[in-house]
């Protein structure tokens, strides 16, 4: 890559990622080497800032009296002020004029894309030549397949890459009982009925893939349902990024999971045997291919329930996720991983038919203000306050269709104002209904009054004479703490 700019465009699945990957991973004269995820630029944004909290340039704190423009400068900028050698992927981008803005002067830069039209030298990446798709066939299946057999299988899948990764995989897992011969008889029955379903439509771009792909996850259906579930997972979370711990979290969500030790590793390992998910030691997390996620999707769209099941548990995984009390975020490292994930469920979660019906329905207006609640706690941790602000917005919306057409602070604006006014009655019935939908239960047996900042407890309370009198007192006594200190504390 003699220029400044450098880019490999193709097809999906026939490999630019993994040639820009080894070139990464070989290149020795670069003394840095950096890989960013380059698909969606709001992700590429916090990329960038998480480099300068890595390296101590800014810290958390002061990231909210700038715009993140000008930290994606400043992070620009310090790339660019390099003196050695740099050299920087921008993996799956979409278009030069996106990206220009993030791209640093003096550092050699890689980029993968599907789009044909970028400046500087360009690398089209094509299928392999029939010669190296039979090296890799050999390379999986050894020397005992005739070569009419690696090379029919090679003819058919279009030797491409990912499609010939996926079948080799198949065949290796499941011999001696299947052969290439046995495969192909399998791959053309599916591409049968895909057709016939119009799950396909003739010159589909990843025609092949597809249907390798189709048949691995029926075989997975026959081995391990469990296995299938994960992969069901996946198909709505980053591809680039899925950590270990989230996966299981998932997993242990499932209604019909068998509970015993095993269970989660005897699902994960079918995955990576066949060529679905790359597993990053390093980070314990998973990677999995775009084309991949694709056809999971698509395949989950034949039964809308079961679609929409997969997304509403992530939906509450993640927003579990999310909570100070369940992960540890002193490490923004740590935490980036699953930001990439909320925003990518968010993306399907709105773009789905789901996401029409959540101020129809109750319960999933519910599920649906709890994960908008998790992404403003996942911006306001990574100082976004353009993304806040417009989550904030979907957070309303649902408050109001569940709150009769008022958000919650204005709800607890006037349970505290029928408080001043010795309205205990109006106030309680405020709070019960506040503590119905956000599931702030107090010890009702026990009558513990959780005050907050401004006096009043959270809690579903009864009418009876002996709780109103123990509100009154605790609401009083608050009243007199505050006049003389500042009351931060519970009751």
């Amino acid at each position: 890559f003699p220029s400044h700019d450098n880019t490999c465009h193709g097809l999906g699945g026939v490999g630019k990622s993994w040639i820009a990957a080894y070139y990464l991973h070989e290149e020795t004269r670069y003394t840095h080497r950096l890989w960013f995820n380059a698909e969606s630029l709001e992700i590429l944004e916090t990329q960038y800032i998480n480099l300068l909290i890595q390296l101590r340039i800014v810290s958390p704190r002061e990231l909210d009296s700038k715009p993140r423009s000008h930290w994606v400068q400043t992070a620009r900028e310090y790339l660019s002020l390099r003196e050695k050698p740099t050299l920087i992927v921008f993996d799956n981008a979409n278009a030069y004029g996106e990206l220009e803005r993030f791209i640093p002067e003096r550092c050699h830069v890689l980029i993968t894309s599907r789009e044909i039209d970028w400046p500087g030298t360009t690398l089209r990446v094509d299928v392999m030549t029939s010669e190296d798709a039979i090296a890799l066939v050999r390379k999986h299946l050894g020397e005992d397949p005739s070569d009419a057999d690696v090379r029919a299988l090679c003819e058919t899948v279009g030797n491409l890459p990912l499609a010939l990764t996926q079948a080799c995989a198949y065949i290796e897992y499941c011999r001696p009982l299947v052969t290439i011969r046995d495969y192909l008889t399998r791959y053309e029955s599916m591409k049968r009925r895909m057709l016939e379903d119009r799950r396909l439509s003739p010159g589909h771009s990843h025609q092949n893939v597809w249907i390798t792909f189709t048949l691995t996850m029926e075989k997975m259906r026959e081995a391990n349902p469990h296995s299938l579930a994960l992969l069901y997972f996946a198909g709505f979370l980053s591809p680039d990024g899925i950590p270990l711990k989230l996966l299981e979290r998932s997993f242990n969500s499932l209604p019909e999971r068998v509970e015993t030790a095993e269970a989660f590793p005897s699902a994960i390992r079918p995955l990576v045997h066949y060529s679905v998910f790359r597993h990053q030691h390093r980070h314990e997390t998973l990677t999995i291919h775009r084309v991949l996620q694709e056809v999971i999707r698509e395949t989950l769209k034949l039964t809308p329930d079961s679609y929409h099941a997969f997304l509403r548990l992530l939906m509450k995984v993640l927003k579990a996720f999310t909570k100070m009390g369940s992960y540890r975020m002193a490490d923004i490292r740590l935490f980036s991983p699953y930001l990439a994930n909320l925003e990518s469920v968010g993306k399907h979660f709105e773009s789905c038919s789901l996401h029409r019906q959540v101020l129809e329905d109750e319960a999933l207006t519910k599920e649906a203000l709890e994960f908008w609640r998790s992404f403003t706690f996942a911006y306001t941790f990574f100082q976004n306050k353009e993304a806040r602000e417009a989550v904030q917005e979907k957070i309303s919306a649902c408050e109001r269709r569940l709150y009769g057409g008022e958000t919650l602070s204005t709800q607890e604006e006037r349970a505290r104002a029928f408080c001043e006014a010795n309205n205990f009655e109006e106030a309680i019935r405020i709070y019960s209904k506040i503590a119905k939908i956000e599931h702030r239960h107090a010890l009702n047996r026990e009558l513990t009054f959780t005050l907050s900042s401004l006096g009043l407890a959270y809690g579903e309370y009864g009418m009876a004479e002996l709780e109103l009198i123990l509100l009154k007192t605790a609401y009083r006594d608050w009243e007199t703490d505050r006049k003389s200190t500042r009351l931060n504390s519970s009751h």
